[in-house]
């Protein structure tokens, strides 16, 4: 597999080199990647302050990007602006006996800002790029040799098992070159405002909608990487996306939600206007609905069906937006006890890492990572890569649930007490226009055995055989949720959440029917909250679609700000290949309770058709 892998690279990199040598060699590319290399040697080999302990290992990430936002109201252009941004993000480490100055944790470095910024001037020299470089390593450096013996202090004082003295910090590895040839986006901005205003005017006819906006954006980057090992990499990192939210108040106050959300690598792989403005009219008619829609009245304990993108979300928040799923976490060394007090979210620790070689799920259920697939039935996968933000080279599959047993999680050059090598999964996460790096997904596939795989038809007959079989009078269906990377409204609550808040509200939906048994026949509902959803709830599935889907979304890590002045995508680029649909045979609905009803208008809307 590493041979393979290896050789994979190699062509891409021959193919890069050919264009880099009609680039020619005063590109900007040669810019940034000798002054990265001056500055990574002059470091390794001058930095060291008053006897105490040079750096280990030092890299640098930098994102020459030109961006694109565009946000339009009822058929309206409100802000559009294009901006060439250029930042970069360095690790500098301490390293000695496999301790280093990171996976440590106390009120000095929860919150540490830099005096410096990571920008780079657009229009600067290869010697100014040296200076910014050269500015915030210096820095990095002397707050990274406090951090270090602040934790050697911490972990002199705590009564660690051998096992966790022994694990280490960082994994070294070798030396790598990988090039992945960039073209660039075809961004015609006259032509998307078009598309915004178009999409945007279709809610001006729904009275009962309150608030509604359609973004358009881009984030068209090239990502240059060395760091002191050697290893050079150079790939795109592209966003295109067209995001249409909009909110409703019910009768009662609560708010109600709707959006479509379209990610991809480039404009032209995304839907033509005409779809997406016909999608807009379904979705503000939907809402509008939605607004003098029954809401649930009553507990409700039995099957759901889950179909389209409730399936994918649910899969995506349970495996990846869980502390407790498929990735990798190291648990840092505490250095004050008063932190478990005032930043418990930012101590996570992963209780299924354990279950290591156990049943975690169905065992018709397997999930896998195909980190360089680019393409599943005809639909470019937006969460591709061929190296990761490590520099190390990613591979061709990696088995994380085989048969419902848990073989592995994605992990980075951190390893932890039972993952301890690398699978390639380091990924750079957009984070205010700015990178950073973060253990992410990038393409996972969950397959279902064919014994438990079904028609779209038979699931929902399923379904309501089994609610007989309960002595229920009807079941549900859901068919859309809140994704957590939907911004509303400034004056809805939903958008100032962090992204741990999201992921706790998950429950929030916005599809979901009433099937009675008697006939089949299905009546929306609206305020339902859904209980109860965890890995656990795949241990006991009744059925999934023999259909497969294609999610292209951003995976936004933990911890990690929802907003963004600079650049509003925040997160890592990820898809998701999932069944069209899962019979889930047991789980909780209520009606949603919101913490802050106000009331609706006084005055109706003046369109209100």
């Amino acid at each position: 597999m590493r041979r393979k892998s290896k050789t994979f690279i190699t062509i891409i990199l021959a193919s890069a080199l050919c264009l880099a040598a009609v680039q020619g060699a005063g590109s900007r590319e040669n810019v940034y990647i000798r002054a990265m290399q001056e500055e990574v040697q002059r470091s390794m080999e001058g930095l060291i302050l008053d006897r105490m302990l040079p750096p280990g290992f030092i890299s640098y990430h930098i994102v020459d990007a030109n961006t694109l936002q565009i946000s339009s109201v009822l058929g309206g252009i409100v802000r559009s602006r294009e901006r060439r941004i250029i930042r970069f993000d360095n690790r500098t480490l301490i390293l000695q006996d496999g301790i280093s100055n990171e996976n440590y944790l106390d009120l000095d470095n929860l919150g540490s800002w830099s005096r410096h910024e990571n920008n780079i001037p657009v229009t600067g020299s290869e010697d100014d790029v040296r200076r910014a470089l050269w500015l915030v390593t210096d820095e990095k450096y002397k707050n990274a040799l406090s951090t270090y013996e602040s934790k050697i202090s911490a972990m002199k004082q705590q009564n660690l098992s051998e096992e966790e003295r022994e694990l280490p910090d960082f994994l070294l590895a070798g030396k790598e070159k990988v090039v992945v040839p960039y073209n660039a986006m075809n961004i015609n901005r006259e032509r998307l405002e078009d598309l915004a205003r178009s999409i945007s005017a279709v809610f001006a006819g729904f009275g009962k909608i309150k608030t509604s906006q359609v973004s358009i954006m881009a984030y068209d980057g090239q990502v240059f990487y060395h760091n002191s090992e050697g290893t050079i990499a150079q790939y795109p990192f592209q966003v295109a996306a067209v995001l249409t939210t909009a909110s409703a108040q019910a009768s009662s106050g609560e708010l109600l939600f709707e959006h479509s959300l379209h990610f991809a690598k480039d404009f032209s792989e995304l839907p033509a206007k005409e779809l997406l403005v016909d999608e807009a009219l379904t979705l503000a008619g939907y809402l509008d609905k939605l607004a003098s829609t029954s809401p649930v009245t009553e507990p409700y304990f039995g099957p759901v069906l889950f179909e389209g993108q409730a399936v994918a979300e649910v899969f995506a928040k349970v495996f990846f937006g869980d502390p407790n799923g498929l990735i990798a976490v190291r648990k840092p060394v505490i250095g004050d006890e008063q932190i478990i007090r005032f930043a418990s979210d930012w101590i996570i620790e992963n209780n299924l890492e354990p279950m290591k070689g156990r049943r975690i799920v169905s065992r018709d259920i397997s999930i896998d990572a195909y980190p360089v697939l680019s393409d599943y039935g005809g639909k470019n996968l937006l969460g591709s890569f061929f190296v990761d933000a490590e520099g190390i080279p990613a591979k061709e599959r990696v088995s994380l649930v085989e048969d419902g047993i848990l073989n592995n999680l994605l992990s980075s050059r951190v390893p932890t007490l039972r993952v301890r090598e690398s699978n390639a999964h380091a990924r750079l996460s957009l984070n205010r226009a700015s990178v950073r790096t973060v253990t992410a997904p990038g393409v996972v596939k969950m397959s279902v055995s064919e014994d438990a795989s079904h028609s779209m038809e038979d699931l929902k007959e399923m379904l309501i055989r089994r609610a007989v079989y309960e002595g229920l009078d009807y079941a549900y269906i859901v068919r859309k949720v809140v994704s957590p990377i939907a911004r509303f409204a400034q004056d809805d609550p939903v958008m100032f959440m962090s992204q741990t808040q999201r992921n706790r509200d998950f429950s929030k939906t916005i599809q979901v029917y009433r099937v009675y048994v008697e006939d089949g026949r299905e009546e929306p509902v609206s305020m339902a909250d859904i209980r109860g959803l965890n890995i656990r709830s795949f241990r006991r599935i009744l059925g999934a679609s023999n259909q497969m889907q294609v999610y292209n979304t951003i995976y936004t890590p933990p911890n990690t700000p929802s907003f963004s002045v600079d650049f509003a995508i925040t997160g890592v680029p990820v898809s998701y290949i999932i069944p069209q649909a899962l019979l889930f045979e047991e789980l909780d609905i209520t009606r949603e309770t919101q913490q802050v009803i106000r009331r609706p208008p006084v005055v109706e809307n003046p369109v209100n058709r």
